[in-house]
């Protein structure tokens, strides 16, 4: 399956651009979009925002920014702003409602379709998050995605931001993904930072490639099943020994899974992943670099 991976300027975001092909029947993409292309950005280190007036995201990073990034501890909040001062590309939507004359975003699961048939905020110049279960959605103690409709030059895009509320007054943004085809959709989640295997889908699974890897302390992937089956993942040295177990539980079927593997315990090294399902078992490499 073709991909490439292109380094950003800074150094610290890694493009992928992607050919879903097999990634089709999981995501719930016609066949005239399997092949849309996806560009990927894992946020590394990851962005906290925390008490800042504004924090430019960049979903292209093309030194034009189209949102800012604001939690403010005197106005009690977490918001989402337009960025419009570099250049024309600018956010024109983000999936939420309208509650009370307050614009708030909606968090979206792993999987839901981001498209022109979306329900965008009204307002797309400011937009807010909830903390205390009231208004549209809860955020504090989860992860989920924000939908975003945007502009590049002229075009309108669709994409996808991660965010995860370890507390109220506080927010991390993970990554991101949007589709590069103008007006085609994309699914929370989707893309994942690394090109689905050739044919996995077809053979019921999906196991991604870790990111990063070599891995320092934590690195991550998706998994998902084609049918709610049994999951094991172990991690093995060079001689065959297992010495973590990363998953052992059951998967439902056609969900795309995020799955943390924490390396900080393991002296430097390479290992095999080892993903035993009840139809299927895969492997791959990964390196420990302290």
């Amino acid at each position: 399956m073709p991909s490439s991976a292109t380094p950003f300027a800074d150094g610290t975001l890694a493009r992928k651009l992607m050919w879903y092909g097999a990634a089709a029947g999981l995501t719930g993409l016609a066949a005239s979009d399997a092949q849309a292309q996806i560009i990927y950005r894992d946020i590394n280190p990851d962005i906290t925002v925390q008490n800042t007036a504004g924090i430019p995201l960049d979903m292209d990073n093309d030194g034009d920014p189209e949102i800012l990034l604001r939690e403010s501890t005197t106005s009690n909040g977490s918001f989402i702003n337009h960025e419009t001062t570099l250049g024309t590309d600018d956010w024109t939507g983000i999936v939420g409602a309208t509650s009370s004359g307050y614009t708030y975003i909606t968090p979206m699961a792993a999987g839901a379709p981001i498209s022109a048939a979306t329900i965008f905020t009204p307002t797309r110049l400011f937009a807010s998050f909830t903390y205390d279960g009231g208004g549209i959605g809860t955020w504090v103690g989860t992860e989920a995605y924000l939908g975003i409709r945007f502009t590049l030059g002229a075009n309108v895009h669709y994409g996808w931001v991660r965010v995860q509320f370890p507390a109220a007054g506080q927010y991390i943004v993970k990554d991101l993904a949007y589709n590069s085809t103008p007006n085609a959709a994309i699914n929370a989640g989707q893309g994942g930072g690394v090109a689905v295997e050739p044919g996995a889908l077809a053979e019921g699974y999906l196991f991604s490639e870790l990111a990063p890897n070599p891995v320092a302390a934590r690195s991550t992937f998706q998994l998902a099943v084609g049918r709610a089956e049994h999951v094991r993942i172990d991690v093995l040295d060079v001689s065959g020994r297992q010495v973590a177990t990363v998953l052992d539980q059951t998967i439902p079927g056609n969900e795309i899974r995020r799955v943390a593997f924490d390396a900080s315990a393991l002296p430097s090294g390479v290992y095999v992943m080892r993903v035993t399902g009840e139809s299927f078992v895969t492997t791959r490499r990964v390196t420990v670099a302290h």
